[in-house]
């Protein structure tokens, strides 16, 4: 049991890198997030190997592989998935020949030169009603992966949505991309990014629930300055002029402020407060009176 809880609480604790990197393109393409506790990762294999998967034989990896593919198995069969991402062509193929599911080619990506991105395949399969996703790049490790992230999550919102919004009942595209309370953006460009949609996809005045208390974080993002709250009265307006500033100023680092009760964790996006008025977000812990927020 304490294995199971371990794996449970794994995002609210002090997850692997890893998992930041491609977390900007789930927030993007489905408006889901690791940290908002409704994404989970699953292995082909259950173990940490010593050495790592690069450095084992064929022999040793096909055998680990078989070992656990009743396992995985009993996952996918059992824990009512609507859709899985598969990353990286070590992954698709390892999924393959575990007999999950067969991949039907979409379209090929071409590489740009601009940005580094690589050129990559992107397949879709379908097993007992769970849509897959798989692409040839692997994002987080690869060279140039991080830059596909815009591409993959645009195929998302074309490929991944239906499958999610089957059940949710919510319209594609429009859905809204902070219904759930708990979504952690890994930096500031992916807050903006989130926000902006956000403004697109609804007519909410608030940012989340008020119905209970207003004053309570909905989201949360990482900062230079550490985890800033955003919370749930903060007002459409607000989130408009944020938005708005932040594109006009090429991310212009924030500052930190005392709130009213002489704590120093208020974070300002312009220097006339007046200007954000319904803006609350907040340090989770109290920083020097000026400390610059990137």
């Amino acid at each position: 049991m304490r294995v199971v809880d371990q794996c449970a609480a794994y995002f609210s604790r002090n997850p692997y890198h890893w998992f930041k990197k491609l977390d900007p393109m789930l927030i993007t393409g489905l408006g889901r997030s690791y940290w908002s506790g409704d994404v989970c990762h699953l292995d082909l294999v259950q173990w940490a190997t010593d050495p790592l998967w690069s450095g084992l034989t064929d022999v040793q990896r096909n055998e680990l592989l078989r070992q656990d593919q009743p396992f995985l198995l009993e996952q996918l069969g059992q824990e009512h998935l609507r859709l899985v991402l598969v990353n990286g062509r070590t992954a698709l193929n390892g999924v393959a020949d575990a007999g999950v599911v067969a991949w039907e080619q979409i379209c090929r990506v071409s590489g740009d030169p601009d940005t580094g991105q690589p050129a990559f395949d992107f397949y879709r399969g379908e097993r007992a009603g769970c849509v897959f996703l798989g692409w040839s790049v692997n994002v987080p490790n690869q060279h140039g992966g991080l830059a596909a992230r815009s591409t993959l999550a645009e195929l998302m919102v074309e490929h991944g949505r239906p499958a999610l919004t089957a059940v949710d009942g919510a319209a594609g595209p429009q859905a809204d991309p902070l219904a759930s309370q708990g979504l952690h953006c890994t930096d500031r460009p992916a807050l903006i990014d989130l926000l902006r949609r956000w403004l697109v996809n609804t007519d909410r005045p608030t940012l989340g629930d008020t119905s209970r208390f207003g004053g309570r974080p909905w989201l949360t993002v990482a900062t230079s300055a550490g985890t800033v709250q955003l919370n749930a009265d903060t007002t459409r307006r607000a989130i408009s002029h944020v938005v708005r500033r932040y594109e006009e100023t090429q991310a212009a680092p924030w500052t930190v402020v005392a709130n009213r009760r002489g704590r120093t964790n208020k974070v300002l996006v312009d220097t006339d407060p007046s200007l954000v008025t319904g803006w609350y977000a907040y340090l989770t812990k109290s920083v020097d009176v000026g400390t610059e927020v990137r």
